[in-house]
């Protein structure tokens, strides 16, 4: 009985009101709020609720980045909102992409952050706010952390080489990555079989060894190639002519010769016996 002559604000957690037909506030939080009206004679009636939603949302666990991705999915849930629009701010911008006003609603999982790489191992800091473009209401800040693993690196790169035919060489490669390393070795291109360690070994080397040879190397992140080097075999010393027997009256001077050929410059040494005898010369 009687018109409205006040209007009463109650909140969750006070009974004092704020009295008025409006009422302002800001809200980072969920809350809900009553509204009494009072007639002529001092009766309030009954408080008629109100729910203020905020919005939020419950980050996920992200796994770590390698140091050379471009990007990363940041999962959530426990999404609350109407028109929501996020602002994504990291802590290290020379690295990681700021978001600013971005609409976002629960389909939107996981959402995609751009980085600038190479980024260096380490932990970083990101902080996400949402705000209800419907009701005007904001979130606390959601703070979340991404860690950057380790730059995979060849400690040590194959050297080109040079063995003689029949013997013996072993290539080898030295890497620092993430988890369990894994190699393949190449010639010209082509997979080794079996050529799967940090070192390959060729005994005896042969003229079809001779070629260029590199090693891939996966780790968790990704496959990096080693650079390639050139394995050259060197041919076996080849007699083309031998020394002939001679006859020669003593006294008298007998010469020996030989023709060969063979890698570098040749070098000989005559023998009668066991014996050195002669010059440096064929």
């Amino acid at each position: 009985v009687g018109g409205v002559t006040e209007y009463r604000w109650y909140s969750d957690t006070t009974q004092a009101p704020y009295i008025g037909a409006n009422f302002t506030a800001m809200f980072s939080s969920p809350a809900n709020f009553f509204l009494g009206h009072v007639n002529a004679n001092g009766c309030e009636s009954y408080r008629t609720k109100f729910e203020i939603v905020t919005p939020t949302l419950s980050i996920g666990t992200i796994p770590p980045i390698c140091a050379d991705a471009e990007t990363f999915d940041i999962p959530f849930s426990n999404f609350v909102g109407n028109e929501v629009i996020m602002d994504l701010l990291p802590e290290d911008r020379d690295y990681f992409n700021d978001v600013i006003e971005q609409s976002i609603s629960s389909t939107d999982s996981p959402f995609e952050e751009y980085v600038f790489p190479p980024v260096p191992e380490g932990t970083y800091n990101f902080s996400i706010w949402l705000t209800d473009v419907s009701n005007g209401c904001f979130s606390d800040e959601i703070p979340f952390s991404v860690n950057v693993l380790k730059s995979f690196e060849f400690t040590t790169q194959p050297t080109a080489k040079s063995v003689c035919t029949n013997a013996s060489t072993t290539l080898e490669v030295a890497a620092i990555g993430n988890g369990t390393l894994s190699y393949q070795w190449y010639k010209d291109t082509n997979p080794i079989t079996g050529a799967n360690i940090a070192s390959y070994t060729i005994n005896p080397a042969t003229t079809t060894d001779a070629g260029n040879y590199y090693c891939e190397v996966t780790d968790d992140c990704g496959t990096y190639t080693s650079n390639e080097m050139t394995l050259t075999v060197l041919p076996e010393i080849s007699i083309s002519q031998q020394p002939q027997d001679k006859t020669v009256c003593q006294d008298e001077t007998a010469t020996f010769s030989v023709t060969a050929t063979g890698s570098g410059t040749l070098t000989y040494q005559w023998k009668k016996g066991t014996t050195n005898v002669g010059t440096n010369s064929p």
